[in-house]
């Protein structure tokens, strides 16, 4: 009941008229510097919500069905190691998580390994399963983004996130780990933990748009 109060306490502030005109004139900078000849038709894949507030804030079609879930960071690097393989079959509900959040399984066609969305925005099934069967079939696999963090990623899944084909790829990471990995961006230590990008913060801002210059990075192969 907490976590459903402090949600309803977080939109009530950002539906306040100075978050929303903050909103409006960030989306608005990085509409005017975002590459929309280039990279107006790129599939982001992400391992939590930071695609979906991606393409929300560029103005940008879904090009991709991960959107809006949570799931671990080693299943996303399974994922992406295979997402041909994954997207080729259907979500498999199986209940809910200790959040209470819908949860489905994925299996992959190639492998028969699995992983796990668990999907903290949305409540009815039928939509959550109609909006990735239409997205998955959107996918640039010439414009592949992948885009996580280290949370709970094994030091070997992190390695194998070097295997993965695609445009681009990111770790948001505390880790000094950017000279060892080219993927690997350093964020500033907060008390040695993990930078919680995808917080939301009093100014009516994400995180991740304060920390991390992602229209650069999508503009600079």
């Amino acid at each position: 009941m907490k976590k459903y109060l402090k949600d309803i306490l977080w939109d009530t502030w950002y539906d306040m008229p100075w978050c929303r005109k903050l909103q409006r004139e960030y989306a608005n900078i990085a509409r005017n510097r975002f590459d929309y000849s280039k990279n107006g038709d790129i599939s982001i894949i992400s391992s939590n919500c930071i695609a979906g507030e991606i393409y929300h804030i560029l103005g940008l079609q879904f090009l991709s069905p991960i959107i809006n879930i949570s799931m671990d960071r080693n299943d996303f690097v399974s994922l992406a190691l295979d997402l041909e393989g994954f997207l080729a079959n259907s979500l498999e509900f199986n209940g809910r998580d200790k959040y209470g959040f819908l949860t489905a399984e994925l299996q992959s066609k190639n492998t028969g390994n699995k992983i796990l969305f668990s999907f903290p925005h949305e409540k009815n099934e039928e939509i959550i399963y109609n909006n990735f069967e239409r997205r998955k079939m959107r996918v640039n696999y010439s414009k592949l983004y992948y885009i996580t963090d280290d949370c709970g990623m094994t030091d070997e899944s992190f390695r194998l996130f070097a295997k993965v084909s695609c445009k681009k790829k990111i770790i948001l990471t505390t880790r000094e780990l950017s000279s060892q990995f080219s993927y690997a961006y350093q964020l500033t230590k907060v008390g040695g933990g993990i930078v919680k990008y995808q917080r939301k913060t009093l100014s009516g801002l994400y995180e991740f748009q304060k920390i991390w210059d992602y229209v650069t990075w999508f503009n600079e192969d």
